[in-house]
């Protein structure tokens, strides 16, 4: 599964294998769907990826949600699984901010 941290340097990366994290949920059986955005490198104060564009809540699009797990907090708003992956280092899962908020 191709893993681009966000960036187009990576867009055709496919790692030869999992992170940790990922490798214990397949080994309990769990399924994954899919990964979701991240902005660039997983650091950038605000949830736009080179990769796919800006990250927009789904039932608020006034607002878009943190940054480096945004797109996990997204499929998990917009009930595209029961649960998402995602770190936190600084309110990426827990931050929702107006659009306005951010630069253009």
């Amino acid at each position: 599964m191709r893993t681009t941290h966000g960036s187009k340097v990576f867009a055709d990366n496919i790692p030869a294998q999992d992170a940790v994290s990922v490798a214990r949920l397949r080994a309990s059986g769990a399924v994954l769907l899919g990964k979701t955005t991240t902005p660039e490198f997983g650091h950038k104060p605000e949830p736009v990826s080179p990769v796919s564009g800006r990250t927009y809540h789904p039932t608020h699009p006034d607002r878009t949600p943190g940054f480096s797990s945004s797109g996990a907090g997204v499929a998990v708003a917009a009930k595209m699984g029961p649960i998402a992956l995602g770190s936190d280092g600084g309110g990426s899962i827990r931050i929702r901010r107006p659009v306005a908020a951010w630069s253009a």
